[in-house]
């Protein structure tokens, strides 16, 4: 009987110690944030166009990537990333979008375009090189403007 609670005490210390060095050596962890949130939203300005194939994109094709990243309660640091797609009409220059994140934390935004219909493209953005933090159920507008989108499909 001593033996085997013996047993189980090792194998639960080794189980924990494991468990403790994966959580150290990862240095971040994967952690469910349940605070407060707000609203970051705004408008995608596109100021030029070029391409055989420029008629097919859309701001479907626009995607805003809002990084995060905070400690919690115990001092434990982790980074989650959100993203939203553009919505509205490609055509007149102007998108849209909204996306959820967290209050009170640093949020790093950018903007990207992964889907677009061509076999060369290229997004030349404003990099807004800027952190944003908002209040908790805060709707807070940031604009991002597109120097030049470049969509071309190869014949």
């Amino acid at each position: 009987m001593k033996r085997i609670k013996r047993q189980s005490f090792l194998i639960l210390s080794l189980a924990l110690l494991v468990f403790a060095f994966n959580q150290s050596a990862s240095g971040q962890q994967k952690i469910r944030y349940n605070g407060p949130t707000a609203t970051v939203k705004g408008t995608i300005y596109i100021k030029g166009v070029s391409g055989n194939n420029v008629g097919k994109l859309s701001c479907e094709n626009l995607r805003v990537l809002m990084r995060m990243e905070g400690r919690d309660e115990r001092g434990t640091k982790w980074t989650e990333v959100r993203t939203a797609q553009g919505k509205g009409d490609f055509s007149k220059g102007k998108c849209s979008y909204s996306i959820t994140v967290f209050a009170n934390f640093d949020i790093y935004p950018r903007i990207g375009a992964p889907a677009m219909p061509c076999d060369q493209k290229s997004l030349e953005a404003y990099d807004p090189q800027v952190v944003l933090s908002v209040k908790p159920e805060q709707t807070f507008t940031f604009n991002f403007s597109i120097k030049k989108v470049t969509c071309t499909v190869l014949k």
